[in-house]
């Protein structure tokens, strides 16, 4: 499972969570998205767990419809690829770089490398508490949230 960063500066209200395919993916890749707490610069408790989605197609946008607001402050949004038929690869899942594809939806940044990033192993069903957490400097999968 792959964390990353979001800063929301003012109360806020979201209905959509996405994720992009990209070009490497053939088959069907099962994600599922969600947003965690912070608690001391890390992911701690589950906010929300949007449930997952089914990717079938390469270099494309899936997102679920939530309703979530968000109080000034940090938070993390996940993203884990739970079960795979097909091909799968590092490319398999990539960062959603063009707003205007998610309907002026709201990016918490575009690509990067910081080592205040985690991910975690072994998430095969529902979130939980974060744990076991590994800092990376690798670049991550990005996840986005659309405001209304």
């Amino acid at each position: 499972m792959a964390y990353s960063p979001l800063f929301v500066d003012r109360q806020q209200s979201f209905d959509r969570i996405a994720i992009r395919t990209g070009g490497g993916l053939t088959g069907t890749l099962t994600v599922r998205l969600g947003i965690y707490n912070n608690t001391n610069k890390q992911p701690s408790t589950v906010l929300l767990d949007a449930g997952t989605v089914a990717c079938t197609l390469s270099s494309t946008i899936y997102s679920i419809t939530i309703n979530q607001a968000l109080s000034p402050g940090w938070y993390w949004l996940a993203a884990v690829a739970q079960s795979a038929t097909g091909t799968t690869n590092t490319t398999t899942l990539q960062t959603i770089s063009d707003l205007a594809a998610f309907n002026q939806g709201m990016l918490n940044q575009t690509t990067f490398t910081c080592t205040s990033t985690y991910v975690q192993s072994g998430v095969t069903g529902a979130f939980d508490t974060a744990t076991s957490l590994t800092a990376t400097s690798a670049t991550v999968t990005l996840v986005a949230l659309r405001a209304v």
